[in-house]
């Protein structure tokens, strides 16, 4: 059931629900850490009750107690034929599936963005390993993030400033970017350069 683990997380399929996922902490995930995501889902279920942006994240579904503790569920993000969907960092890695797939990256990257610079989403993401490319047909295609809504502020006040949500939108935007530049081939670069792009229109 194991499909992958970060630094404070392992994500484990649901028993007989292959629409739904299991996040369990690691035994050394902090305090602060666990903190933080559960500032996370809070943040996700308030967002989801004020407006649907279903496209663009994955839901939340609640907590269940596992043999292994606590879990937080959520949707799988699948694409229409039924395989999980391909992280961008996945894509990015395999430079044929980048070159196959790149005018499918480049719209979807410019509708995420859309969808939370005109919405003030407030995200803390840097790793393309959490934003997966999901067919939901073979024409529509979207940028789904996966982890890390929401904010690591103590008092979260971009949460109420669009102002502020957006100047943190634009910082790990550009983080985003630094990252895929590592990936150093041509395709990455021009990524990279729509990440850091500061207009927000598609």
């Amino acid at each position: 059931l194991f499909l992958g683990g970060g630094r404070t997380r392992k994500c484990y399929l649901f028993p007989n629900r292959p629409d739904l996922c299991i996040k369990i902490f690691n035994d050394f995930t902090t305090l602060s850490q666990k903190r933080n995501d559960f500032r996370e889902m809070i943040y996700l279920h308030n967002v989801l009750l004020r407006k649907h942006f279903n496209d663009y994240m994955s839901e939340p579904v609640g907590i269940v107690i596992t043999n292994l503790g606590l879990g937080y569920v959520f949707e799988v993000i699948r694409d229409y034929g039924g395989p999980i969907s391909k992280s961008l960092s996945a894509i990015l890695e395999d430079r044929v599936l980048m070159k196959k797939n790149f005018n499918k990256v480049v719209s979807a990257i410019k509708a995420f963005k859309k969808v939370c610079w005109d919405n003030a989403l407030v995200t803390r993401n840097t790793n393309p390993d959490n934003l997966l490319l999901q067919e939901k047909s073979s024409q529509d295609t979207k940028l789904v993030l996966i982890d890390d809504w929401g904010s690591n502020s103590f008092i979260p006040i971009e949460y109420s400033s669009k102002i502020l949500a957006r100047k943190k939108l634009q910082r790990y935007w550009d983080k985003l970017a630094a990252f895929i530049e590592r990936y150093e081939s041509e395709d990455a670069l021009k990524i990279a350069s729509i990440w850091r792009y500061k207009s927000c229109r598609k």
